[in-house]
């Protein structure tokens, strides 16, 4: 894991800062001139890359996780490198690149494979996939993500039953999203029952 200098700790948490004093404009603007400026730190980009993802700028929140990735040689651990990889696989998705958005979450199963998150969006991106065969894939995915969420997350469970669904699987489609009903918190409890009807009426 990357150990800063007193430099980079301070550059870092100026930009920070800026974010917890709810200047995002300011604080892009500084991690971009930073990152600019100092390409080889590829933390700025990281950082940068979230904020840009959450403010819609897709584009610009792809290629700085992306220069993340290609800059850290290895210093970063496995939980920021999973980060990384969901900040570039959600941006790749929002602009379209569904094949690279699913590059991106199955390379999380192989970072961190007790991780849910990558069998899950793997899952969800192949069941949007035109093809039969690209949305059988999703079900093995989607079983895995239940294993490691412990059957518990109604989202887990509801990716599941539409996978089931998928494959001709009415029975245990129907069960698992009764199962999202069930673990699922009472304010979304009405979302996942709608859900629940695509599977049940005839």
């Amino acid at each position: 894991m990357k150990q800063f200098t007193a430099e980079e700790q301070k550059e870092l948490d100026t930009g920070v800062g800026l974010v917890r004093q709810h200047k995002r404009e300011t604080a892009i603007a500084f991690f971009r001139e930073h990152s600019k400026n100092h390409p080889d730190r590829w933390w700025l980009a990281g950082v940068l890359s979230q904020l840009l993802l959450s403010q819609g700028s897709y584009q610009e929140a792809y290629n700085y996780a992306n220069a993340a990735l290609r800059n850290n040689h290895l210093e970063a651990n496995r939980v920021v490198t999973i980060s990384l990889l969901n900040y570039k696989g959600t941006a790749a998705y929002k602009l379209g690149r569904y094949q690279d958005s699913l590059d991106c979450y199955l390379q999380m199963t192989q970072v961190q494979p007790k991780n849910p998150l990558g069998y899950l969006a793997a899952a969800k991106i192949l069941l949007g996939f035109p093809k039969d065969s690209d949305r059988a894939r999703a079900l093995p995915l989607a079983q895995k993500a239940n294993e490691l969420s412990n059957r518990r997350n109604a989202v887990a469970l509801d990716v599941l039953a539409e996978a089931y669904a998928a494959t001709g699987d009415k029975k245990n489609a129907i069960g698992s999203e009764k199962e999202a009903v069930r673990c699922a918190p009472e304010k979304y409890k009405g979302y996942f029952q709608s859900r629940l009807q695509i599977y049940t009426v005839d």
